[in-house]
C-alpha cells in the first residue's frame, strides 16, 4: 500500500514554491532528484519558472502549487523501484503542468523511501489551473496501476503559517 498525500497551501505565495523545491533537494534524506518542465538542479531557479508561468497567465494568486508526497510502505524497499514510481508519478502530470520531484529515505516524518511532487497549479499549456479535487482522484487511481497497490488518498490543507 502506498499512502498519496496532497498538501495544498494558501499561505506563503509563489515564495511556498521556492522553499517546497529547496526542501525536495536540499533534504539531507534526499536520493534523487529531477524535474519536468522547469530546471532540475536549481531549486530557485525551477521555482522562478514556475512564477514565470503564473504570471504570463496572470494567475499569482491562489493556491500556487500541490506538493504530492508518496509514501511508500515495507513492500517497496528497492530504491531502483521506488525511484521509477516517483518518475513515473511525476510524469503523470505532463504534458500540461511542471513537476519538480525527489524522492527522500527514511526520516523523523516518514519511516520508508518516499517520493515528493511539486506541481505548478497552473498548466503551462492553458493556463488553467489544476482541479485538485478531481484531478488528484484520478492521479490515485493511476498510481494505484504504477505501483501495483491500493493507495489512501488523504488531503492536508494548511491555510495559515
Amino acid at each position: 500500500m502506498a499512502v498519496i498525500k496532497v498538501i495544498r497551501n494558501t499561505y506563503g505565495g509563489v515564495e511556498y514554491i521556492r522553499k517546497a523545491c529547496e526542501y525536495i533537494l536540499h533534504s539531507p534524506f534526499i536520493k534523487k532528484c529531477s524535474a519536468f518542465g522547469v530546471c532540475a538542479f536549481d531549486p530557485e531557479r525551477a521555482a522562478e519558472q514556475m512564477v514565470d508561468v503564473r504570471r504570463f497567465f496572470h494567475k499569482e494568486s491562489g493556491n500556487p502549487l500541490f506538493h504530492v508526497i508518496i509514501a511508500f510502505d515495507d513492500d517497496i524497499k528497492n530504491e531502483k523501484a521506488a525511484w521509477n514510481y516517483v518518475v513515473n508519478s511525476a510524469l503523470w502530470f505532463l504534458p500540461d503542468y511542471q513537476v519538480f520531484f525527489g524522492m527522500h529515505g527514511k526520516d523523523e516524518e516518514c519511516p520508508h523511501l518516499h517520493g515528493h511532487l511539486v506541481i505548478n497549479s497552473v498548466s503551462y499549456k492553458t493556463g488553467k489551473m489544476l482541479n485538485s479535487g478531481v484531478v488528484m482522484q484520478q492521479f490515485k487511481i493511476a498510481a494505484e496501476k504504477i505501483f501495483k497497490c491500493k493507495c489512501t488518498l488523504i488531503f492536508l490543507d494548511k491555510k495559515n503559517s
